[in-house]
């Protein structure tokens, strides 16, 4: 599995300074709107096993973005480039993610108001984890829990009030909890993917050396966050590697030797593999061994404003080959059906959206 450093994006109304009683905090340098991005997080991909393998001050980094990876630093010098890890846990937070790597305000937060966030939002025990975590919390809410634990996620009262501010996997795991009780009343292997070989169609991309079951992880993109605004700017042709997460942000590289197995995963009108969450590639049915690993670039395109429109010929050779993809082929409600699930966390949430809203 191949997977990189992503560097964060802070908003330029924030800044990190020392708290007073309990270390550095991030604050409000202005008054923030309900719903505006704060952050969108960077760092190493870690496994828990590297979790298990971290010391001193970047040994409770980690953000968790699923049940076998997290976002965090390696060493204290990383922490100055990953400003979401200066974020301290509140009872009654004004902060809550979206998707996998994004922090937004849950409402109006006011000039030099404290930026916090429940850290119930994104923990979860893990059996292979050397430790588990719990603190004592001491910050002073009506509704303060005291203690805090990495099991606090499943408390009913918290999952209602955070419903929709989840870390992304844990979202769908309460969702899925929902329509499970809805209906009852009516590992991991990192060296399979192959980067670099040539395609039938020329050109390279990423094959099978061994059997890959439905629902394995094939791959987590990184890379630098930056404004979809300056992925034209990006030099010679690495505007092409770049990974869409949300309507104004991408992920991109800088420079030619940042390239790595993630970014020749091809497309395909016909794909094996979908989207999940934002960063993690996921096989969507068994994939033999030989077998090209692609996705449709429908799953992560959207047509932002202001930017060039996005077209692709496309020869894939698929029956149901499209010609031609483009960043609103995510509108077509065939593939808006054929890949649920798929699609990356803001293209799905607006999928969801219009659907529910529909007479």
């Amino acid at each position: 599995m191949q997977a990189k450093q992503m560097f964060s994006w802070m908003n330029p109304k924030l800044e990190v300074r020392e708290t007073g009683h309990y270390g550095k905090g991030v604050y409000a340098t202005d008054a923030i709107a309900a719903n505006e991005m704060l952050f969108v997080m960077g760092g190493y991909v870690l496994t828990i096993e590297d979790e298990n393998n971290l010391r001193g001050v970047v040994a409770d980094k980690p953000i968790e973005i699923s049940e076998q990876f997290s976002i965090g630093p390696r060493r204290p010098s990383d922490l100055a480039r990953m400003p979401q890890h200066y974020i301290n846990h509140s009872c009654e937070p004004n902060v809550g993610f979206k998707g996998q790597i994004f922090l937004q305000a849950m409402r109006r937060i006011e000039s030099g108001e404290e930026i916090t966030y429940d850290y119930a939002m994104s923990m979860h025990p893990n059996p292979e984890s050397s430790s588990f975590f719990t603190m004592e919390c001491r910050c002073g809410r009506p509704d303060c829990r005291s203690i805090v634990t990495e099991n606090d996620w499943q408390i009913p009262k918290l999952q209602q009030r955070y419903d929709g501010w989840f870390q992304w996997f844990l979202q769908e795991k309460i969702d899925r909890a929902k329509r499970d009780r809805v209906a009852s009343h009516g590992s991991i292997k990192l060296d399979k993917p192959e980067a670099g070989s040539k395609t039938l169609r020329g050109g390279r991309g990423v094959f099978v050396r061994e059997q890959v079951r439905a629902g394995e992880r094939l791959a987590i993109f990184g890379g630098y966050v930056m404004p979809i605004a300056e992925e034209p700017e990006l030099p010679g042709n690495h505007s092409d590697f770049a990974l869409q997460v949300d309507e104004y942000f991408v992920l991109g590289l800088r420079c030619e030797h940042e390239l790595g197995g993630a970014d020749y995963f091809n497309h395909s009108c016909n794909p094996n593999a979908g989207i999940r969450g934002q960063i993690f590639l996921d096989a969507m049915r068994d994939i033999a061994p030989d077998e090209e690993i692609t996705f449709d670039y429908a799953m992560v395109l959207y047509g932002a404003e202001g930017i060039p429109p996005y077209k692709l010929e496309c020869h894939c050779g698929s029956p149901n080959c499209r010609g031609r993809v483009t960043d609103s082929d995510w509108l077509l409600p065939e593939l808006q059906q054929r890949y649920h699930g798929y699609f990356s966390w803001f293209l799905q949430e607006k999928i969801d959206r219009m659907r529910h809203a529909a007479p």
